[in-house]
């Protein structure tokens, strides 16, 4: 409760402030106005193969600022050990540097080549200073890219339904046509009603 009436009245920032962003910047300058804390996710089981690298992690805080003109972003991945963290700083060098290379898109690129990464005992640092213009420019990239691939996915998506309405509807016609044909192959069978005959002696006129 007293921890709670400080951070209320000013006297302290937040109760785990400096527990969860350990290496991240507080004074007047850092332009904070976004900051994310997660944390278990050595648990997801399921992981894109580009982020299995935060099962390494105990956790990951992502702060977001902007000032002069240049917007700062800022990711500390904390790991059980200097070791561990030495080997994601490797591992996140190594994907920046793919990423670089093969990356078509100028903003994005160059935006990739803005990141430093820094290995700080058991935390690894993730840091990116970008024009603030420069960022305009490749925020509507992206959200053009991912609209243009959930419009693909929807087309697939489509296109899957329509060839399997396609191959229903074929089974369905060749299951009446083999039905009609079974009913073809089969005889008819009809009764018809006589008269029966008996013989027998009678007496002889």
């Amino acid at each position: 409760i007293e921890d709670y009436l400080a951070v209320r009245d000013g006297k302290k920032r937040h109760i785990r402030l400096e527990e969860r962003f350990p290496m991240a910047s507080y004074d007047a300058n850092s332009g904070l106005f976004f900051g994310a804390y997660i944390e278990g996710m050595k648990e997801v089981e399921e992981l894109p193969v580009q982020a299995r690298i935060l099962k390494l992690t105990e956790s990951v805080a992502v702060q977001l600022g902007e000032s002069a003109n240049y917007v700062n972003l800022m990711m500390s991945l904390s790991t059980d050990s200097e070791t561990t963290s030495k080997q994601v700083s490797e591992v996140l060098k190594g994907i920046i540097a793919v990423f670089s290379l093969t990356q078509a898109n100028e903003d994005l690129a160059m935006l990739v080549q803005q990141a430093r990464v820094e290995a700080v005992g058991s935390s690894v640092a993730l840091t990116i200073n970008y024009p603030v213009d420069s960022a305009e420019n490749w925020i509507g990239v992206l959200g053009d890219k991912m609209r243009a691939e959930i419009a693909a996915k929807k087309a697939k998506a489509a296109k899957e339904a329509e060839i399997a309405a396609e191959k229903a509807a074929e089974a369905a016609a060749e299951a009446e046509a083999a039905a009609e044909a079974a009913a073809e192959a089969t005889p008819a069978h009809s009764t018809s009603s006589g008269q029966v005959q008996s013989t027998g002696s009678g007496p002889a006129g």
